[in-house]
């Protein structure tokens, strides 16, 4: 699974919810990404904004973990 930067999946969001390039078809051929991944990303960006298309870096201590 290739890596896309925040502001890829934002471009790419931002151009679905504007319709000036089609839906997730146009927009999979365009970019060469597979449309489940553009509508996981919609889906982030619809429950959290921008922060949904950002990278989960959170870490746990060992007590969390146990």
């Amino acid at each position: 699974m290739a890596n896309y930067s925040f502001d890829e999946k934002l471009k790419i969001v931002n151009q679905y919810l504007s319709n000036t390039q089609g839906g997730y078809k146009q927009l999979s051929n365009k970019y060469g990404i597979d449309t489940s991944v553009i509508r996981k990303w919609l889906r982030h960006f619809n429950l959290r904004g921008k922060k949904g298309l950002q990278k989960n870096t959170q870490t746990f201590d060992g007590h969390f973990k146990i």
